[in-house]
């Protein structure tokens, strides 16, 4: 694990990408460390390496953007249960992180509607984002939401939620 988890973050410090950084910080999203490599890349540096839970949670708790998008794509989707999801969340601290765990790596668990349709209902504003997107990509790009999953995703939505700029698109999916 050691090795693998060496070679992903040396690999995307060679990535870096000076002027993109720079903005990236200057935008405020709250990380530590933001190296400028773009999502193409990572997904690039991703397809490189085996999925593996104990690296990409190593990944996910670090404060560098970088090792938190690619955590999303190394995670073995059947690796991530409900009790894991509750360690996970807590590194959701961005709007930009609440989408890429939803695209690249909730959405495709079927196993966690429940938890998803939770965390709708939850005072956490990041989380409810994060729960938008991930049962709205489930039912806008697979069959792994039914009838009734999708009428309590809209049920669940928070009226204050509508409103607000972060939320349109990824409530918007949840009803069509």
């Amino acid at each position: 694990m050691a090795i693998d988890l060496t070679r992903i973050k040396h690999t995307l410090a060679l990535s870096m990408n000076g002027i993109c950084a720079e903005k990236l910080r200057e935008s405020s999203l709250g990380y530590a460390k933001v190296l400028g490599v773009d999502w193409v890349r990572i997904r690039e540096i991703a397809s490189g390496f085996d999925r593996d839970y104990d690296i990409s949670f190593a990944l996910w708790q670090s404060e560098v953007r970088e090792h938190k998008l690619i955590a999303t794509l190394l995670c073995p989707y059947d690796a991530m249960t409900t009790e894991r999801l509750g360690e996970w969340k807590k590194g959701i601290t961005n709007t930009e992180l609440a989408e890429i765990i939803s695209f690249a790596l909730l959405s495709r668990i079927p196993s966690l509607k429940g938890e998803l349709l939770e965390m709708e209902g939850s005072q956490k504003e990041l989380e409810r984002l994060t729960a938008y997107h991930a049962l709205g990509r489930m039912h806008n790009f697979s069959t792994q939401m039914d009838d009734d999953t999708l009428d309590e995703a809209r049920k669940r939505i928070k009226n204050e939620d509508r409103a607000k700029p972060n939320f349109i698109h990824a409530i918007d999916s949840l009803e069509e």
